[in-house]
């Protein structure tokens, strides 16, 4: 997918990381390592990637 391409690039070019910190299986499964946050995919599409130790119904994890 190329915008997953173009989003890991923007992110490792923003925090200096080797590796793709977002990755996907052929079976369609997403994958973040190392990142939290709202991810802006395209135009139209934004991840939110919620810390695996939180609550993901909870927005208080947020920083504004």
């Amino acid at each position: 997918m190329v915008q997953l391409r173009d989003l890991n690039e923007r992110v490792k070019s923003h925090l200096g990381y080797k590796d793709d910190p977002i990755t996907a299986t052929v079976g369609g499964a997403w994958k973040a390592d190392g990142i939290a946050g709202l991810l802006r995919l395209n135009s139209q599409v934004e991840l939110e990637v919620v810390p695996k130790f939180l609550d993901p119904n909870s927005t208080a994890w947020r920083s504004w």
